[in-house]
């Protein structure tokens, strides 16, 4: 059974956290948004404070709360998750957040209704079945991703040094661009082309739009800058 994480249990939650992004004003209409029922206006707000502040924990965890509660995103709702476990590792609330990113990742799997024909029925199972054991590898990668990392891993050296960097392509060609930690498509568009607004020739390129939730090694083409 699907637990349900009210907005008031993520405000108690943030209240132990360092980083409180409670008192910005893109936060404080969020809340002001969510409150009156309006949740696009909410989500918006809060992006628009990631794209200043991507590690900010706090707004990663109302981001989640939102997309779980109001919105229905499970997918939305896992990666803000995760993206709250990896930044406050040593937040004291690890093991709840982890148990709800872990009921989205289940809620992203469809259920199929079952149909009366025998044959197609048992199709149906070995299809459920499939998309069973995908979210479980899916699950398996969101804990390992979110999982501190030891301090002995951290300082060991590594075993060969980083390839260099590709040399960018010329100004007139296509760039692939790799997604990293704390990406969005705003932050792509003002590295880019120089403007956080710019999204559309991206999103477009890459059969996107504005609101989609891009994730860690995500490839996406870089149209050229048009003059």
């Amino acid at each position: 059974m699907r637990t349900f994480l009210t907005f008031g249990a993520v405000i108690l939650l943030l209240s132990g956290c360092g980083g409180n992004s409670s008192r910005d004003p893109r936060m404080v209409l969020a809340e002001k948004c969510r409150t009156e029922g309006d949740f696009p206006a909410a989500e918006r707000q809060i992006r628009r404070y990631l794209d200043s502040h991507p590690d900010n924990a706090d707004a990663h965890l109302r981001l989640a709360s939102l997309y779980d509660e109001s919105l229905g995103d499970p997918l939305g709702a896992a990666y803000h998750y995760r993206e709250y476990l990896r930044l406050a590792p040593g937040s004291g609330r690890q093991e709840a957040v982890r148990k709800w990113q872990t009921d989205a990742v289940r809620r992203c799997v469809p259920v199929k209704e079952p149909d009366a024909n025998p044959k197609e029925l048992a199709r149906l199972r070995r299809e459920n079945e499939e998309l069973k054991r995908l979210a479980s590898e899916l699950e398996k990668k969101l804990l390992v991703n979110s999982a501190p990392v030891p301090a002995s891993a951290a300082q060991a050296p590594a075993v060969s040094p980083a390839p260099p960097a590709p040399a960018p392509a010329p100004a007139n060609e296509e760039v692939i661009y790799v997604v990293r930690s704390g990406d969005n498509l705003s932050r792509i568009a003002r590295k880019f082309y120089g403007s956080s607004t710019a999204i559309a020739p991206i999103a477009e390129a890459n059969h996107l739009t504005p609101k989609s939730v891009l994730f860690i090694g995500q490839k996406l083409k870089i149209p050229k800058k048009s003059r």
